[in-house]
């Protein structure tokens, strides 16, 4: 019965969740990921919203995720979970620990929240009409703007006024710590709703959790590839921003890709959000994984800039300093016949 109650509360749990969400936008986040790194932005966002989904879309347009799968639900629900946008925050942390470009992950996680709240729902509806997705599109960009957009709007002009006023450092937990209570009230709702009456096949979900793994991995490869491709000058900077990609751009949220299925099948929607829910939580055991090698290598990298910087100043400081100690008189090309006469004639005088 508590499953059966909350599953009509769905809408109001999603759109409390953007809302809270929203309060954690910073506009000034934004304007410095533009300015400071604009082209490692873009190429992290069309990574994430662009070539994401138009790689896994001929997959699951020819039936190749079905068949792989041997649902059509999980299928729909990879492919939901390749056009919503990177994390709200674990990828900026995971950047951080390998020692990557911290405010250019935390920037793209804002940037990325933003984009997905509208262009996420506009590409899951033109992946899956007319591929027996069983979605209207027009239905589904009306609901996604009374869940998602507009309570993310709000959130926004929220966030904006808090920050104005005086820090208050438990409100924030506060905050932060419903926001997980409400996105742990929708999966409830929506697991509840997916294993009514039936027990999830082991072997079922061991094909999924492994064709999830390898999508993530070549998607992984994909952005390390990728990030090769955007021009940096400094070696250390370019490298601690490719970092940043990698942990940034084929990184998928899991709040959007449960809001976006919500919103398409209400709460018949629970198998179609298995997908999302592994996804992410395979991108957190690769993200861990990742972060003691990429971090010594980024210190390597570190410390061999540091001793190529450091070798000419030293030289350049031993030059100026043995000139300094050089006295003229010593070196006989450099002796002043002036001085010499006025030294000899102090030298009479004293005796």
């Amino acid at each position: 019965r508590l499953g059966a109650a909350a599953a009509a509360a769905i809408d109001p749990l999603i759109a409390a969740l953007f809302l809270l969400l929203g309060a954690r936008l910073d506009a000034a986040t934004i304007r410095a990921a533009w300015i400071g790194a604009w082209r490692w932005t873009v190429a992290m966002q069309c990574f994430s919203l662009v070539l994401t989904p138009a790689l896994l879309y001929p997959l699951y347009a020819t039936g190749l995720l079905r068949v792989a799968l041997g649902s059509k639900s999980f299928a729909v629900g990879l492919m939901v979970t390749g056009c919503v946008p990177t994390t709200a925050n674990t990828n900026a942390a995971f950047t951080a620990q390998a020692s990557g470009d911290f405010a250019l992950a935390a920037a793209n996680s804002v940037v990325g929240q933003i984009l997905g709240a509208v262009v996420s729902p506009a590409l899951a509806a033109a992946a899956l009409a007319g591929t027996g997705g069983g979605v209207d599109p027009g239905a589904l960009l009306l609901t996604t703007a009374y869940t998602i957009l507009a309570p993310l709007v709000l959130g926004a002009f929220a966030g904006e006024l808090r920050r104005r006023a005086p820090p208050r450092p438990r409100v924030d937990a506060a905050l932060r710590a419903f926001e997980l209570v409400v996105l742990a009230a929708i999966l409830y709702v929506i697991f509840c709703e997916a294993f009514a009456g039936q027990a999830a096949d082991p072997a079922v979900l061991a094909v999924l959790v492994g064709v999830v793994a390898a999508t993530h991995l070549a998607l992984l490869g994909g952005a390390w590839a990728c990030s090769a491709l955007v021009p940096e000058e400094d070696a250390l900077t370019r490298l601690e921003r490719r970092v940043a990609f990698l942990m940034t751009a084929p990184v998928k949220t899991s709040g959007l890709g449960v809001a976006v299925l919500g919103a398409m099948y209400g709460s018949d929607a629970g198998e179609y959000t298995l997908p999302v829910v592994l996804y992410h939580t395979v991108q957190m055991i690769v993200a861990a994984v990742l972060c003691g090698p990429v971090s010594r290598r980024v210190a390597a990298v570190a410390a061999a800039a540091k001793s190529s910087l450091a070798d000419p100043l030293l030289a350049d400081e031993e030059e100026s300093g043995a000139a300094a100690t050089k006295s003229p008189l010593a070196d006989p090309l450099l002796a002043d016949p002036l001085l010499e006469e006025e030294s000899s004639s102090r030298d009479g005088v004293a005796s």
